[in-house]
């Protein structure tokens, strides 16, 4: 277990936005633990939903169960993108994306919920293997992405707390 993945980020090193996702995330103390167990909380979630169920929208307008698991992978990969130039001292400011025009293209209602676990397990993999690498100087540059401060340490633990509140909302809103 690394030792410069213990702790939280510094407030001022994301957005205010994140901090939900932060306090979500902050169940253990080393970031590596966190994405580890989120990884199978993730896995048994989703493996958990009924066939049935998984091309399921609460109301007109919103994602399926399938497309929030979906939107949960495409915002790890850019996290994990953004935490990589930043652990690499990029000080290139990293523009934002609009989460809702990836989703028409996730061709969700062609993938089943096995396919959808695979691609979960080989991007939190990638993303672990990207953290297990980085030394303390890694974790700490700030640069910036969508206009705002971010560290490689701030896009770990926003990527725990991100999937941790999608979960939750498919727990109460879709199930």
């Amino acid at each position: 277990m690394s030792i410069a993945l213990n702790g939280l980020p510094q407030p001022e090193h994301a957005a205010k936005y994140y901090d939900h996702y932060i306090k979500l995330a902050a169940t253990h103390i080393n970031l590596l633990e966190c994405l580890e167990e989120n990884k199978e909380e993730f896995s048994r979630n989703l493996l958990s939903i009924p066939n049935d169920k998984a091309n399921y929208a609460y109301a007109e307008g919103k994602w399926t169960i399938k497309e929030v698991y979906l939107h949960i992978i495409d915002t790890e990969r850019i996290f994990q993108g953004r935490a990589h130039r930043l652990g690499r001292n990029d000080n290139t400011p990293l523009a934002g994306f609009d989460e809702n025009s990836y989703t028409p293209f996730s061709f969700s209602e062609t993938r089943s919920l096995e396919s959808i676990n695979e691609e979960w397990i080989a991007v939190r993999n990638s993303t672990i293997q990207l953290f297990k690498n980085f030394q303390i100087q890694n974790l700490d540059f700030i640069g910036s992405a969508n206009g705002n401060q971010l560290t490689a340490r701030s896009a770990g633990w926003i990527m725990v707390g991100h999937a941790k509140h999608h979960l939750k909302v498919v727990e109460e809103k879709y199930l």
